[in-house]
């Protein structure tokens, strides 16, 4: 992929706020690392709704929303080499 990590992560963004997938997970051998976003101002306006909405932290929807475009990404890969075989 030719894409940035601040455009790999408003992309996630994006899609939450489109479709509210708020699913709590449990982290295992959770490993916290500080890192810096350039998250679109629109976007930070509709993470604070989620936020007021379901009672969660900006940083826990924000890792929500690269999660669920992690599990997408992959089901899409299992579904193609399904149709390739």
């Amino acid at each position: 992929y030719m894409a940035s990590i601040n455009k790999l992560v408003n992309s996630a963004i994006e899609d939450l706020v489109k479709k509210e997938n708020i699913v709590i997970y449990q982290r295992k051998n959770a490993l916290c690392v500080t890192r810096s976003f350039c998250i679109k101002e629109s976007l930070i306006d509709k993470l604070a709704d989620l936020k007021a909405k379901y009672r969660l932290s900006i940083n826990l929807l924000v890792n929500i929303a690269i999660r669920n475009a992690l599990l997408e990404e992959e089901r899409e890969s299992r579904e193609k080499n399904i149709i390739n075989v």
